[in-house]
């Protein structure tokens, strides 16, 4: 077994990753996948999850804590580690730190989202949150639509300062802007909520404000979270989730439940499956939960491209 110390994104992109789930969601045969929900351990506001999945020659596992209240002390909110194994002798192939991967996989969700639901002109970001998830859906919006501005919030001004002069250094031909949040959401074609909270992170505004907007909503990953307003939930034309676990994981969807009539929400992979025969509407919603699956197809990209190991 080999275990990965370097930053894996030395060998894998947001792009790369997008572009395999793209591929598995467009399959109508699922390759042997076990794909079962994860399971999830409350400990006060902690949150334990262990993740596993099955899909043709591999099996992986990834083991995932989540603390919201290091935010507050400066460190991670969530730590994690990845192994991947051969499926038929359930040997250890690799293991690394998860992290990164968990950044990486959960922005190729929506990025996928973006691909297919955001307007097809969108040039317009708003990002609320300046952790790991905004920086990787920043990324992942660049590689699928063509960004011009960058519109971030975060209610720590010093994390906005240095999320700004990181996108700066690395993008130097995006133009960021710090605004308040509601011009944020005027502002912005395509709306990316990433943070770890539990009371919703969006203002309640006129609904004439949401025209021709997409969300990508990442945080919620429990039923206590809810980072979109009722206002949303409620009166947004469509929503489209990546699991149909989200519709019982997320505090989002839970609650969407409740005020609409319209509870089958539609996934990512009818989306991608129907292709130029389904007809999005232009306000819409893409809920991000994360799945086993998507673990491990990015770690199986990961490994397949890995030198010296095939």
């Amino acid at each position: 077994m080999k275990f990965i110390s370097e930053d894996i994104t030395k060998y894998i992109t947001v792009k790369d990753i997008i572009e395999e789930y793209e591929h598995f969601h467009s399959q109508r045969d699922n390759q042997g996948m076990i794909n079962p929900d994860r399971m999830h351990v409350e400990d006060d506001s902690r949150t334990a999850l262990l993740m596993p999945a099955f899909y043709e020659n591999y099996y992986a596992v990834k083991l995932v804590g989540v603390a919201p209240r290091n935010i507050d002390i400066g460190k991670p909110m969530v730590h994690s580690t990845m192994t991947l194994y051969k499926r038929d002798t359930m040997e250890p192939l690799i293991t690394f730190d998860g992290n990164k991967l968990t950044g990486i996989r959960t922005a190729a969700i929506g990025g996928l989202g973006m691909k297919y639901l955001a307007p097809k002109d969108a040039a317009t970001l708003g990002i609320v949150g300046t952790g790991v998830q905004a920086w990787t859906h920043l990324e992942a919006a660049l590689s699928v639509r063509d960004i011009h501005t960058l519109y971030v919030y975060s209610r720590k001004e010093e994390k906005v300062a240095a999320f700004t002069e990181k996108v700066q250094e690395h993008f130097p031909n995006l133009n960021v802007v710090t605004p308040n949040l509601r011009d944020l959401i005027r502002k912005s074609e395509i709306i990316v909520t990433a943070t770890g909270s539990s009371i919703p992170v969006l203002p309640e505004v006129d609904p004439s404000q949401w025209e021709a907007k997409h969300i990508t909503a990442v945080g919620s990953f429990n039923p206590t979270m809810q980072e979109i307003p009722d206002s949303i939930l409620r009166g947004i034309p469509s929503i489209f989730v990546d699991q149909p676990t989200a519709r019982k994981e997320s505090g989002d969807m839970i609650k969407a439940g409740e005020l609409r009539d319209d509870t089958e929400f539609t996934t990512i992979e009818e989306v991608v499956q129907k292709g130029e025969n389904m007809e999005i509407n232009q306000v819409n919603l893409f809920k991000c939960v994360g799945s086993s699956i998507y673990d491990l197809l990015a770690t199986k990209k990961l490994y397949e491209t890995l030198p010296d190991l095939n």
